[in-house]
């Protein structure tokens, strides 16, 4: 990074968006990666392959950065990972996900500094009057053994001005990031 004050200056994206053939793009730079469970600015590539109209295979991995905590300068770990997403199926979503993250890249303690999670997205939104969307998702952590967080709920659209929503989560994560 520059040699700069770290409140001078806060850069969260900048990146370069390949795509040689329809069906693979490259992102790479500095850019916001979407695990599934949570969401990490990192510098490093993101790689999206579509084998078919159906399916899309997301693969990733750099260095995550923190905005907020300053000197990008020193051991900031690594974050790899991938997802299989379901596409192209009306008022369908669905996705699995994998991601692992190393805090110290010099450490080798998986217990004291690896975390590897999976975890999976679903939502379908019904026809009817109501238009029913149940959504969910649920997130385990490998390395912890622990099921870390789960969610599951329902939106009611009856009319065009009035909605409804319940949403019931569980939460058992230790989130440390830095």
């Amino acid at each position: 990074d520059f040699e700069r004050n770290t409140d001078e200056y806060d850069l969260y994206q900048a990146y370069a968006h390949i795509r040689p053939l329809p069906a693979l793009q490259f992102d790479l730079g500095r850019q916001f990666v979407n695990q599934g469970f949570s969401v990490e600015i990192v510098d490093g590539v993101l790689a999206t392959i579509s084998p078919s109209d159906y399916l899309d295979v997301i693969l990733y991995g750099g260095i995550p950065r923190s905005m907020e905590q300053g000197d990008f300068n020193k051991n900031d770990g690594l974050l790899t990972g991938m997802s299989l997403a379901l596409r192209n199926v009306t008022n369908t979503n669905a996705q699995l996900h994998v991601a692992w993250r190393k805090f110290n890249q010099e450490i080798s303690d998986w217990g004291a500094n690896d975390q590897l999670r999976l975890g999976v997205n679903l939502s379908h939104q019904f026809g009817g009057a109501a238009r029913p969307n149940l959504y969910g998702m649920a997130e385990y952590g490998v390395s912890s053994r622990l099921m870390e967080v789960g969610t599951a709920g329902i939106d009611l659209y009856p009319t065009n001005w009035f909605d409804m929503n319940a949403e019931f989560n569980y939460f058992n994560a230790p989130h440390d990031t830095d």
